[in-house]
């Protein structure tokens, strides 16, 4: 399992930072060649040279999923390096603290549902290509525990709730839709977790039952996904367990 994306093509968004870092560092050490992106071209970078310092292959470029053109250009570039895409990962999206409706913007709720639902879409439309290139494409979308029917426990915003339940509504669809073309698609829906880093000494840690789930064990649940055999899909992996405010 060490090197288990050897020779893979990997498509990660949102990873300057956070659980999309962690997703692009952990790809590259299994042997895949990461083409990533963040909202700036220096977090890309920053990323990317971690990833090179550790014998990885990166390419970074900066991407805005909020902004069509820029995922056109991105998606270009990637295709002027590589004849295929194995995974693609749905990763970046904005958070916003607030909790009140009025307490945001137009702007503010425009850029939510953009970078959440509406660049994920176009990700996945832009990909497809690629995908249907590759011999066992996967599709990867970080959803959220907030688009579980019924939910109302987390204090996200109304806006990332209804961006995250149209996500959710577009992974069904695309997962049932793409059964055709054998390409996979898995929703994760992780309720709070621990955002420890791969290169972090806390990684390894061992936890207490009490606290958060941790990055660790999200990408498990991914690893889990992806190495089933191509006839397997785990279409939906629900995380439960305790929110920041419960610990």
């Amino acid at each position: 399992m060490d090197r288990y994306f050897e020779g893979r093509q990997i498509v990660v968004s949102g990873a300057g930072r956070d659980f999309g870092r962690t997703v692009a560092l952990l790809s590259a050490r299994a042997g895949a060649t990461v083409h990533l992106s963040a909202r700036t071209a220096e977090a890309a970078e920053r990323t990317a040279a971690t990833i090179t310092a550790e014998g990885g292959t990166a390419y970074a470029d900066a991407c805005d999923v909020a902004n069509p053109d820029h995922i056109r250009r991105w998606f270009d570039a990637i295709a002027r390096r590589t004849d295929r895409i194995d995974t693609l990962f749905l990763n970046a999206g904005r958070w916003e603290e607030e909790t009140d409706l009025e307490a945001i913007t137009d702007d503010a709720v425009g850029d939510i549902i953009a970078s959440n639902l509406i660049g994920s879409i176009l990700m996945t439309k832009s990909c497809l290509p690629l995908l249907r290139a590759a011999p066992s494409p996967d599709i990867v979308a970080m959803v959220s525990i907030c688009a579980v029917p019924g939910y109302v426990e987390s204090p996200a915003h109304p806006v990332f709730y209804a961006a995250k339940h149209g996500l959710a509504g577009f992974c069904d669809i695309m997962a049932e839709r793409l059964r055709a073309d054998n390409v996979r698609m898995t929703a994760l829906y992780p309720i709070d977790f621990d955002n420890i880093a791969p290169d972090a000494p806390e990684w390894d840690e061992n936890r207490s039952p009490s606290g958060l789930v941790t990055a660790r064990s999200v990408w498990g649940a991914i690893m889990f996904a992806l190495s089933q055999p191509p006839e397997c899909r785990t279409e939906k992996i629900v995380f439960k367990g305790k929110r920041w405010d419960q610990v």
